[in-house]
């Protein structure tokens, strides 16, 4: 059978037509992948363009320095090094693995100034060190988001006289962070923070300090952990008075001091205190530290592990100390003096020259749940656990295991 002719001629029309409106769709398609191409083209720009602008957020050190530098560190580069501090403002200064020679600035009682935020790191081999004494080799003042980490400060040695200042000082300032640093052989403070917020200092280990090896005063809302300190005091106070601390936390407000291992001092592990003329510590806590070999023969009444005095009008400090560990430390394992509403809580002492824990002039404090041995080690007979001298009252003691049968009562008022 034959189709009419009339009825094909349309039928092609419609074919036709069809194809017409198909092929602006294809181009449009065409288009559409041509246009995904090209923006997918941009954003790889962009990200490389990122890239390439991250990158050169970091600068070496080595780019600074003059041409052929030393790497054995006998010539001094504190020009070359205050210069790339400044250039990398904002960004990441990368030490070189060679030590650093810094003398002093001229004129000032510091080699290097950082007044602007920036991170300063390095590696194992890095080191910057000066041969000045009573001098800050890295000094920071005002600066807002700092972090040095990873390299050494090493200074002249020496146990110092008078001094007060830290091989590294910081003064003012916020989001000051400081992590796996090595400090040694300060001739005074060998990591000294004064009037600043929010800092950490972690993992860092200090060696040789002749004054205090790690010292926040007047600080606030920060952290002191999993730092190791040792071989620290014998600085001059004059007359022959050495003193020396491992951690001292003076004036501090909502300070943490956790998991850090103090050992082999001259003076006192960890002391928190009122400095002279400043405001009352509050809420700082002590947890989890370790101290052990620190002593100050010739000076037994600022000598022991962990030693609270305040000398400010106001006496309620609400401070915390738990769960530390203190072995063969001088006159007290623990000695407290106004600071009240404090709780003194699961700690282990053994082997004090005097007292295990020592309460003087205070109002309500409470100790509980510590373990002390071996008290009075060295005298003709042993001393007593505890000790409450110059009318301190509302003492709470209980729970607390000794292997002396003398031990104060439960609750003394």
């Amino acid at each position: 059978m034959r189709i009419p002719r009339w009825t094909t001629y349309p039928a092609i029309a419609l074919l036709l037509a069809i194809a017409l409106i198909a092929l602006p769709s294809r181009r449009h398609n065409d288009g559409a992948a041509q246009r995904s191409r090209e923006a997918a083209s941009k954003t790889e720009a962009a990200i490389d363009s990122s890239l390439s602008r991250q990158q050169g957020e970091r600068s070496s050190l080595r780019d600074f320095l003059p041409d052929g530098f030393v790497l054995d560190g006998t010539v001094d580069y504190r020009g070359a090094v205050q210069a790339a501090i400044v250039a990398c403002s904002g960004k990441t200064l990368e030490l070189p693995e060679f030590p650093i020679l810094i003398g002093r600035s001229p004129g000032e009682r510091y080699g290097l100034i950082i007044r602007e935020g920036l991170t300063i790191t390095g590696s194992q081999a890095s080191e910057l060190k000066t041969h000045e004494y009573g001098l800050q080799l890295l000094r920071g003042e005002g600066v807002h988001d700092l972090t040095l980490s990873n390299f050494s400060l090493t200074g002249p040695g020496g146990d110092g006289e008078r001094l007060g200042h830290g091989l590294l000082q910081i003064t003012g300032g916020k989001g000051i962070h400081l992590e796996n640093l090595h400090i040694s052989a300060a001739d005074a403070d060998g990591l000294a923070i004064a009037q600043a917020e929010d800092c950490t200092v972690e993992g860092v280990s200090v060696t040789g300090a002749s004054k205090s090896a790690i010292y926040l005063a007047d600080c606030s809302d920060s952290f002191v952990r999993k730092n190791t300190v040792s071989d620290f005091g014998g600085h001059y106070l004059g007359d022959g008075v050495q003193v020396g601390v491992g951690i001292q936390l003076s004036s501090c407000r909502n300070v943490h001091c956790t998991d850090n291992l103090i050992q082999e001092g001259l003076g006192v592990g960890i002391l928190c205190n009122a400095f002279q003329g400043g405001s009352k510590p509050m809420g700082v806590t002590l947890t989890g530290n370790k101290i052990r070999g620190v002593s100050n023969h010739d000076n037994r009444n600022v000598s022991g592990g962990i030693r609270l005095a305040n000398g400010s009008g106001d006496k309620l400090t609400r401070t915390q100390v738990s769960g530390n560990s203190i072995w063969d430390c001088g006159e007290n394992g623990i000695y407290i003096e106004n600071h009240g509403g404090s709780e003194v809580t699961g700690n282990f002492l053994s082997a004090s020259l005097g007292v295990g824990i020592q309460v003087s002039t205070i109002e309500d404090v409470r100790i509980t749940n510590n373990v002390i041995f071996d008290s009075g080690v060295g005298r003709e007979r042993p001393t007593e656990p505890f000790a409450l001298i110059n009318s301190s009252h509302g003492v709470h003691l209980e729970g607390n295991v000794t292997d002396s049968p003398g031990q104060v009562p439960a609750t003394e008022d």
